[in-house]
C-alpha cells in the first residue's frame, strides 16, 4: 500500500491532494496540535477516512477523526515526548500489520516483526541500564554548541527525534542528517571539534553506515 509522511502545517500550505479513497491517519501526543487540527479538518472536507493515534482521551483529534487508537502511554510531564513517540511508532507498526494481512508470502517476516515487539520491554531495560554511561557522555558534551545526528533508512527517523530531544532538553543546535547526503553539505561541517553520533543498527543500511563511519573518522570527528 503506498504510504507517505505530510507534516501537518506543510500539507496545509501546499494544499496537497487528499482524496475519497485515501486514508489519513493523524498522530498526536495531545491531540490537540492546532496544525494537525487544521490539516484534519482539510481532510475531512475532501471526504478521507480519518484515523486519530492520540494519547489523550476525549481529545479534539480523538473526537473527530473516523476512529483511532487511544495508546494509553500515560501523562508526558516532560516537555519531550519519548514514551508517547515510542508507543506511536508500535501503534503503527501494528497497524500495518493488520493491514497487511496474514499471506505465506510475508509470514516470515511479520512473524519477525511480532517477535521484535514482544521483546521491545527486555530492550528498554537494557537501554535503562546505560544511566551511568549517558550522564557520562552528557558530562563531555554539556559545553558544545551543536552536534549532527546521521540516520538511514527507518533509522532517518530516529535521527530526526534524537536531534529534536537535544533541541527541546539541552537547548543545543543539532541536526538530524540523512547519512546518503552527508556529502552534500554537512560534511564540510565536520572536523575535530564537532560531535557526531552515528545511528547503526545491523539491518540493510548497515554496511552503509559504517562508509559514513569511515568518512566520519577521515574528517577527525568526535564520532
Amino acid at each position: 500500500i503506498p504510504v507517505t509522511m505530510e507534516i501537518a502545517s506543510d500539507l496545509l500550505d501546499r494544499q496537497g491532494p487528499i482524496y475519497r479513497e485515501d486514508t489519513a491517519v493523524f498522530v498526536s501526543q495531545s491531540g490537540e496540535t492546532a496544525d494537525s487540527l487544521s490539516a484534519l479538518e482539510y481532510a475531512l472536507e475532501n471526504g478521507a477516512l480519518c484515523v486519530g493515534i492520540t494519547n489523550t482521551v476525549g481529545s479534539a483529534i480523538a473526537r473527530n477523526t473516523h476512529c483511532g487508537v487511544h495508546i494509553n502511554a500515560g501523562a508526558e510531564i516532560g516537555v519531550a515526548s519519548t514514551k508517547a513517540y515510542t508507543s506511536q511508532i508500535v501503534v503503527m507498526a501494528m497497524l500495518a500489520l493488520a493491514i497487511g494481512g496474514d499471506t505465506i508470502s510475508n509470514q516470515a517476516r511479520r512473524e519477525a516483526i511480532i517477535d521484535g515487539l514482544f521483546e521491545l520491554p527486555n530492550k528498554v531495560r537494557e537501554v535503562l541500564k546505560l544511566d551511568q554511561t549517558m550522564k557520562d557522555l552528557a558530562q563531555e558534551l554539556i559545553a558544545e554548541q551543536s552536534l549532527l545526528v546521521f540516520g538511514r533508512g527507518y533509522n532517518y527517523a530516529t535521527a530526526l527525534e534524537g536531534a529534536l530531544k537535544v533541541k527541546e532538553v539541552a537547548l543545543m543546535h543539532s541536526e538530524g542528517i540523512l547519512a546518503g547526503e552527508m556529502k552534500h553539505g554537512p560534511l564540510a561541517l565536520v572536523d575535530e571539534n564537532l560531535p557526531t553520533f552515528v545511528i547503526a543498527t545491523r539491518d540493510a543500511c548497515f554496511s552503509k553506515q559504517q562508509s559514513v563511519i569511515q568518512q566520519l573518522h577521515g574528517r577527525r570527528s568526535r564520532l
